[in-house]
Parts: structure tokens; C-alpha cells; sequence
């Protein structure tokens, strides 16, 4: 009875990393197939580009680190005893431009798939008092820095997209009074801080390991392994 829970659990999980391969397997495909744009050159359609991030208004500034930028992303988290407890959980993004040497766009980040990089990753606990950053956005957040006069403990994960930094976006472009990259329905918009090889190399990774649990779970079944 209890193998054949196991095995039932083995084929959701199969199932679900199946359609995830099949996912990445169609994103691979469509980064091989879509040549990279000049940006001046831009015609209404599904596009590529690469290029620097400038900002198109105000900036945002970051609560952890006050980095100015175009988006940030913001993760507290704490441990109970048996698991991590999501705490703080804020992200604001808008509107922002890409320039190459022919011109610029304008990117609407909502709804799209970001692939950023943490620019901040940093924990106080019992052992480690909290920086000025930390207690600053504990404060924001109304959150307590001790308990019986010992620092709480917390985790924090800061993501920024400052202006300068290099982009890769995917996705459909509307051309009239300026070129904006925008997301529609069933059609990906993809804006990574990754160059086309990596994240074709991470695409690719991600597609084999998928496909490969789902080979290991039918030769389960069958007796094979």
C-alpha cells in the first residue's frame, strides 16, 4: 500500500516535470530562432534585443539598500522551527528604457518573466546584530529587531535592476509613437540580466533534468530500475 503511494506521488511528480520540460523545451526554441534586433531597427512582431537599461521617469529607490533603480524586489523571511515563513514579500517595477549604439525601447515589465541577479543577500540572528540597512527596513515593515532584549532572527534577499546594467529581452514589440516591448496573452516576455549562451545553457540543463525524471519514473514503473 505505502509503494503504491509512493509510486502515485513519483507520477504526479513526473507529470508535472514533464510539462515544465516541455516549457523550457519551447522557450529554448524560441531564444535558438529569434535573431537579435538593432533597436533602431525595431518593426512591430515578436523581437530580441540586447542592451543597457536606462530609466524612462523617476527612479524607484530600494527599501534594503536605497540603490536607485528601475525594480526591485524585496524578500524577509524568518524560521519557526520547521520551516522558512515569508515575512515581507514587495516588488515594484515600471516602465523602463533599453538603448544600443541604433536607438531605444521601452520595456513594461508586468507580467513578464524576470531572470535578475540577487544584489543582496544578508541574515541577522541571535549571534549577529542587525546593520542600519536591516534595522531600517525592520522598522519599515513594523517588524521587531529583538525579543526578551535577543535580536530576531531574519533573512533578507534584495533584487535590483539598477540603470547600466546589460539586458536580454524576449518578447512582442508595438511600434507607433515609441517601441514598447509589452506581454500578451500566451505570449512570453522575457527580460533576463543573462547573455543568450547562458541562458540557452540553463534552458537546455533545465529541459534534460525534466525529461530525465520523467524517464526515471517510467523505468520505475516498468520494473526496468
Amino acid at each position: 500500500m505505502e509503494e503504491s503511494k509512493a509510486l502515485q506521488a513519483l507520477s504526479f511528480l513526473a507529470f508535472l516535470a514533464g510539462i515544465y520540460g516541455l516549457y523550457q523545451l519551447r522557450l529554448l526554441w524560441i531564444i535558438v530562432r529569434t535573431k537579435t534586433s538593432p533597436i533602431g531597427e525595431l518593426t512591430s512582431g515578436f523581437r530580441e534585443v540586447k542592451g543597457v537599461v536606462a530609466r524612462d521617469g523617476k527612479l524607484l529607490r530600494s527599501p534594503l539598500t536605497d540603490t536607485p533603480c528601475v525594480y526591485y524586489h524585496l524578500l524577509i523571511s524568518t524560521y519557526n522551527g520547521r520551516r522558512s515563513v515569508k515575512l515581507v514579500d514587495e516588488e515594484k517595477k515600471g516602465t523602463f528604457i533599453i538603448r544600443d549604439e541604433t536607438g531605444q525601447v521601452a520595456v513594461n515589465p508586468k507580467d513578464s518573466k524576470l531572470i535578475l541577479n540577487v544584489n543582496q543577500h544578508s541574515f541577522s540572528d541571535i549571534l549577529s546584530e542587525p546593520d542600519e540597512n536591516m534595522l531600517r527596513v525592520l522598522r519599515r515593515y513594523k517588524l521587531k529587531s529583538k525579543t526578551l532584549r535577543l535580536n530576531n532572527s531574519y533573512t533578507y534577499l534584495e533584487t535590483v535592476l539598477e540603470p547600466g546594467a546589460q539586458l536580454y529581452v524576449l518578447g512582442p514589440v508595438e511600434v507607433g509613437k515609441r517601441r514598447l516591448f509589452k506581454k500578451k496573452p500566451a505570449v512570453p516576455l522575457i527580460i533576463a540580466e543573462r547573455s543568450e549562451a547562458r541562458l540557452i545553457f540553463e534552458s537546455g540543463a533545465l529541459t534534460l533534468v525534466s525529461f530525465g525524471i520523467v524517464a526515471f519514473v517510467i523505468l520505475l514503473r516498468m520494473g526496468i530500475i
